[in-house]
């Protein structure tokens, strides 16, 4: 549950730094941060060695990229949504492929980052953010 704890104040950090910076006026700020979160997976798919896993992860990856790139032209609730459920496929994602191997504590934190940025992002993107 600390994980959780941790990863929704990093969330909170994240977003305090892209207003306190200007980065949150750029459209592109949060579609990129999905693209980077999405592939910590393949990261540890190589770690584990496992061309499989390495295989999975990319596609699970490019896909939240093709998803990050469309909200970025389309709008940015979509890259909200997606936020939100890649914390979701964060708790799944071990019973999905197993010797990726995350940290242990992984899961929740990440959810917490997550699930943070993306209800953020659904909140403030017809308010604030510029979609195009």
């Amino acid at each position: 549950m600390v994980e959780l704890i941790i990863g929704v104040l990093l969330g909170i950090s994240i977003v305090l730094l892209a207003i306190k910076t200007g980065f949150d006026k750029d459209s592109s700020f949060y579609p990129v941060l999905l693209i980077a979160i999405a592939f910590y997976y393949v990261l540890f798919a190589f770690q584990a060695n496992n061309t499989y896993e390495i295989i999975f992860e990319t596609s699970i990856a490019l896909l939240f990229s093709a998803i990050a790139i469309l909200g970025h032209h389309r709008n940015l609730k979509i890259v909200g949504i997606a936020m939100i459920l890649h914390g979701i496929y964060d708790l799944f994602q071990g019973n999905i492929v197993f010797s990726t191997n995350p940290p242990q504590w992984w899961p929740l934190f990440c959810l917490g980052v997550d699930v943070t940025l993306g209800i953020w992002l659904l909140w403030t993107s017809s308010k604030h953010l510029k979609t195009k």
